[in-house]
């Protein structure tokens, strides 16, 4: 439940600057892209985010809640997975925890791409600040974002 309460959120985020349409208005080769990155799972919902140039697929079932986001002309730009945080690797959740002791741990992200190396987002909150980390999968801390 909390894995589709992250996702609900990640696709409101997109359709705050962005239009849901029908899938009947998304090109085919828009579709296709969309159904090789979710190993063929239904696509929920599409999202036509034309200040970014881009289309927004999300997939929400029983085993995965995905974004997969593809350019108006059918590129595969990335693909946002929500992640269990006891389906994290243990060398990410470790370096986190480690390196930000007594933050709450919250959104858990596997991010792939065909230009950069995957990678995992975590967001860290205290008191004092909001982050959005980016790590790779041994843990080390890739960038470190103020939200």
């Amino acid at each position: 439940m909390k894995l589709i309460s992250i996702l609900f959120l990640f696709t409101l985020s997109f359709a705050c600057v962005a239009q849901q349409i029908n899938e009947s208005e998304v090109p085919a080769n828009v579709k296709t892209v969309a159904l090789k990155q979710s190993n063929d799972q239904a696509i929920t919902m599409w999202v036509l985010d034309k200040k970014r140039n881009k289309y927004i697929a999300s997939v929400i079932s029983n085993t995965a809640v995905l974004g997969i986001e593809i350019s108006l002309d059918g590129k595969w730009i990335e693909t946002t997975a929500g992640v269990l945080p006891e389906k994290m690797p243990a060398a990410v959740m470790k370096s986190v925890k480690e390196s930000f002791p007594g933050y709450d741990l919250s959104n858990f992200f596997h991010i792939t791409s065909p230009n950069k190396s995957p990678y995992y987002s975590v967001d860290a909150s205290s008191d004092d600040e909001d982050l959005t980390l980016s790590l790779d999968p041994s843990g080390k801390i890739l960038e470190k974002e103020q939200q």
